[in-house]
């Protein structure tokens, strides 16, 4: 007879916390489609906080039958948007914001390329991450980082590049910075993210 302490696999708390992420994200999916598909048909900022509110009580029925009523999650969409997840028992919280908006706080020793468009800025466990697109080649965008970073301090370690994109990561004291640049042949997105250790 096998002893059940022998088998191998996930936590069963693994598996619930994977379960509850995956499904939080799909519904925050959803919540963003509705509130997109809502901005793209002009409708009022009163109808936009009602999509808010329902998509909120869909997420708290959900968190209260994984969790037990010990977690709480806040969502927030608009130009703004955010999810956070808050441990009642322990007060810890995962928290997964983003916006449009370029952020006053951007790194000041890291450059950024021209010509591009700012896109979005998300942050999530302790990254910040600032997406661009530009209508210039990988190889460019990627050079002009290369040379540009190392000017200000930061040393390179571990890059990857091809005509199709590039990955390069640099370092900065405790400061690290990864820049993923991918090209779709109309236009080349990459994006910047930032974090410590």
């Amino acid at each position: 007879m096998s002893n059940p302490e022998d088998k191998k696999g996930f936590p069963v708390w693994a598996i619930v916390f994977l379960s509850f992420f995956f499904l939080i994200l799909m519904i925050l999916f959803f919540a963003m489609g509705v509130h997109f598909f809502f901005k793209s048909k002009t409708v009022t900022t009163a109808t936009q906080g009602f999509t808010e509110r329902i998509v909120q009580k869909m997420v708290d029925a959900v968190v209260e039958k994984v969790t037990g009523g010990k977690g709480e999650v806040k969502i927030r969409l608009g130009e703004k948007q955010e999810f956070v997840f808050k441990d009642k028992k322990n007060g810890q919280t995962f928290a997964f914001k983003t916006t449009s908006s370029f952020p006053s706080d951007f790194p000041k020793d890291i450059p950024i390329f021209t010509p591009s468009h700012f896109t979005r800025n998300a942050e999530a466990l302790g990254f910040n991450t600032y997406s661009w697109e530009t209508s210039r080649p990988v190889k460019e965008v990627a050079l002009f980082y290369q040379t540009q970073l190392k000017a200000s301090g930061w040393k390179a370690s571990e890059n990857i590049s091809s005509e199709e994109g590039a990955i390069l990561n640099f370092k900065k004291g405790k400061e690290t910075l990864m820049i993923q640049i991918a090209s779709d042949n109309r236009q080349t997105n990459f994006n910047l993210v930032v974090g410590s250790y």
